[in-house]
Order: C-alpha cells, then sequence, then structure tokens
C-alpha cells in the first residue's frame, strides 16, 4: 500500500513523503510541499471495512483513490517487532528496501492520536562530490589524518547525502577501513578493495 506513494513521490522528484490520517498525502519537492494525488487518509478511529481499504478506482501508481487507513498502512509498512516498540515508545525509525530505486528511512510516530508517516527518499545511487557542487577546499579535508568534521543543516538540508559523498570519496581514493554509526542505514557502500602488497 505504501509502495504506491513512495513511487508517486519518487515519480516526481520528492525528497520526503508525509502521511496523516485526516491529511491528504503529501510529497516534499525542492523544499516545498506537495499535495499528492487521491484523498485524506483515514484516521485511526474510522471503520476500514465501511469506509472501504479496496479501491472502486486506483491511480497510475497502483494507490487506492478511495481513502486508506492509516493503521493499516502502518501495520504493513513495520514488522511485529516495531509495531511493539511503537506501542512502547510512540515513535520508530527504521529503513526500507525499495528494491529497484532505492531505501527509504521511515519514521512513524504518533500525532494528534493517531498515527502519521515520514518518510526519506534514499536514491540508490551515491553522488560525488563534484555533482553536489561540494567545494574543492571541503574535499582537501578528507586528507587531514585527524580531527573532526561536523556537517549541520536543517531537516531536508543534504547532510546525509553530503557526508554519504564525502564518504564515498574516502572510498575510491584511499585504503581505509571505514565504519558509518547510523539509525537507520541509509546509504550502502560496496567494499573497495586495496591493492595487493
Amino acid at each position: 500500500m505504501i509502495q504506491g506513494f513512495i513511487n508517486q513521490a519518487r515519480a516526481l522528484g520528492a525528497s520526503d513523503l508525509h502521511l496523516a490520517g485526516g491529511c491528504y498525502p503529501m510529497a516534499r519537492i525542492k523544499g516545498e510541499l506537495c499535495l499528492l494525488n487521491g484523498k485524506p487518509l483515514q484516521n485511526l478511529y474510522m471503520n476500514s471495512c465501511e469506509e472501504g481499504l479496496i479501491a472502486e478506482e486506483q491511480s497510475e501508481y497502483g494507490i487506492a483513490l478511495s481513502s486508506i487507513n492509516m493503521e493499516e498502512i502502518v501495520k504493513q509498512t513495520a514488522s511485529q517487532a516495531q509495531l511493539h516498540s511503537l506501542q512502547n515508545c510512540g515513535e520508530i525509525d527504521f529503513s526500507l528496501d525499495d528494491k529497484s530505486k532505492g531505501r527509504c528511512r521511515v519514521n512513524i510516530y504518533k500525532q494528534n492520536s493517531d498515527y502519521a508517516l515520514a518518510v526519506r527518499l534514499i536514491n540508490e545511487k551515491i553522488p560525488s562530490c563534484q555533482e553536489l557542487g561540494i567545494p574543492i577546499a571541503v574535499q582537501n579535508l578528507l586528507k587531514n589524518k585527524q580531527g573532526l568534521i561536523l556537517i549541520t543543516g536543517s531537516t531536508g538540508a543534504g547532510k546525509s547525502t553530503t557526508m554519504a559523498a564525502l564518504i564515498q570519496k574516502l572510498n575510491d581514493e584511499q585504503c581505509l577501513h571505514i565504519v558509518t554509526l547510523e539509525d537507520p542505514i541509509e546509504y550502502r557502500f560496496q567494499q573497495n578493495f586495496c591493492k595487493k602488497v
């Protein structure tokens, strides 16, 4: 069910997908929130059987054009262990594999006694420093043997993508053992092998 929304958001070039009970589905495109096709999502208290999870009509992305129950989306997106954690903690973060196009970082939380999802769409290909326009002076910081590089910014500003591009540059140009600490994991890096001795 959520895959249709993800497909639609990716087709529009969105960075994020936002779903919440009682609200229209939205995508963040070039920093702006835009409404997606469809009707407002049902909130937790609506009866999904009466309102109908079976669509009379479907959009080109496989999304039911009748209202969709948020609780059903959550149940189909998260595992049983994640649902248990959601009930105990009130929110969960995890990654979701979109096998054909990349990965997604999913945050499910309670909003006004209902469920909401924020989905960050992560491309399969890690962009290069050149593609992102990272200045040479910043790239040269990677040559230092010691120190700490902080990358800061607001939500959606490109912090994770910038870090991924810099890590990929290290991975391509130096023989290093690189460890990333992420929860959940966003970009996946291929191991590059060093020259034989």
